[in-house]
């Protein structure tokens, strides 16, 4: 074989070398759907009332044949440290709420027997795990009240025998406006939360409630009819009192509405909602008092959408807002509406909770290089320091570039 012809054979072998190499390093930092199957992410995280320890649930791959993801209760240190597993898969808990003596996690989970969703609570010195209620249709929302000696329940109508009867008989068919089945209020010393009491009578399908700090009124979001439409369009904001038995309408409100939040006194009720019948968002800060009346919007020339709202103290709220493709924080106060930024272009922010003696502040947020972990913070500076960091096998992964592209429009 002469030089040339060997000297083209060496170049060859090397190229498929070269390429092998590569394929490895590419196929080493891309990412599979295996691995996407196996993201975790951090769902909901909660500040123990003593501040010393965040209850959370993770999202984490299911172990049956539905291949869905089920949810696992963990609780870490405030500080940061090792976290420990409280409830696995099989147990699959959400909507989780300390105790106010920070010795017992609250959640919803379904009962093995019914398949609904109940709720119950477990000793963190014991891990025993206690059933509080044992209804005979699905818990869609619960809250205990601030003083931890009622809770409150939103619980959908039970069917008749006829109507669960034709359903077997695949006779599921619904008429418009006939024979609605409302998602209603109930409460119960917690004590006793197996036997709830329907609060008022009327036909109110309720989507959102929270407990004034007297533990005694309720406010809570509902409209008229149970539909998509009027859920989404025409509900309205109404205060009830559990020792009362008619509800009544808080303020006027035109089209949707987000989170609602009570002051500290118990005085004054904050909301997201739209300012319009036409807006597409529940974008805007609104308050009103518990006297009800006129709302006021705190945020008419807020640059951003409005997602969530929390009491400071009597006289201020702190807003989580969108802004362009970020999260922010801000504090407004309600009488003047004077907004102070406390947080923004960081990580985007899922979820928050505040604990307003100290100013604490729990986030499930995500960020260009990680899905939704556990961060902390405070009034002072927003998110400071994350906590978890559940998807290591990421931290190999060459990911794409995340930038903000902004152009000037024809208009």
């Amino acid at each position: 074989m002469d030089d040339t012809k060997l000297l083209t054979m060496k170049k060859i072998i090397l190229f498929f070398i070269a390429a092998f190499a590569l394929s490895l390093t590419v196929s080493a930092q891309s990412i599979t759907p295996e691995m996407i199957a196996d993201i975790k992410n951090v769902t909901e995280a909660v500040l123990s009332p003593d501040g010393n320890t965040i209850a959370f649930v993770i999202k984490v791959p299911g172990d049956d044949l539905t291949g869905m993801q089920k949810s696992s209760m963990m609780i870490i240190p405030k500080v940061g440290g090792d976290d420990d597993l409280i409830l696995d898969m099989h147990a699959n808990p959400n909507s989780i709420t300390w105790s106010n003596d920070s010795k017992r996690i609250y959640y919803l989970s379904k009962d093995s027997a019914s398949k609904n969703m109940q709720l119950l609570c477990i000793e963190l010195a014991t891990r025993e795990v206690r059933e509080i209620t044992s209804t005979t249709n699905n818990i869609k929302k619960y809250a205990i009240s601030p003083d931890g000696i009622n809770v409150a329940f939103i619980i959908t109508d039970t069917k008749s025998d006829k109507e669960k009867a034709d359903d077997k008989l695949r006779k599921d068919w619904e008429v418009m406006d006939e024979n609605l089945k409302f998602d209603r209020l109930y409460y119960a010393p917690l004590n006793l939360a197996s036997k709830p009491i329907k609060i008022f009578d009327n036909n109110l399908h309720v989507t959102d409630f929270v407990w004034s700090s007297d533990s005694r009124r309720i406010v809570f979001k509902a409209a008229e009819k149970t539909s998509v439409d009027w859920t989404m369009m025409y509900e309205s904001i109404y205060l009830t009192d559990i020792t009362v038995t008619y509800p009544q309408k808080l303020c006027t409100t035109a089209g949707k509405l987000g989170n609602i939040s009570v002051s500290p006194d118990g005085s004054m009720v904050a909301f997201c909602g739209a300012v319009d019948i036409n807006d597409p968002l529940a974008q805007s800060v609104f308050v009103v008092t518990m006297n009800g009346g006129e709302q006021k919007n705190i945020t008419p020339d807020y640059e951003s959408s409005a997602v969530d709202v929390k009491w400071i103290n009597d006289n201020s709220v702190l807003v989580l807002s969108v802004e362009g493709c970020f999260s922010s924080l801000r504090k407004i106060e309600v009488n003047t509406a004077k907004a102070s930024l406390i947080y923004n272009k960081g990580v985007i922010i899922r979820g928050m909770d505040l604990q307003r003696k100290s100013g604490s502040m729990v986030f499930t947020a995500t960020s260009p290089q990680n899905p939704s972990e556990i961060y902390t913070g405070n009034l002072t500076v927003g998110v400071e320091k994350k906590l978890t960091n559940y998807n290591l096998e990421l931290a190999n992964i060459k990911l794409s570039k995340q930038e903000v592209i902004s152009w000037t429009a024809a208009d």
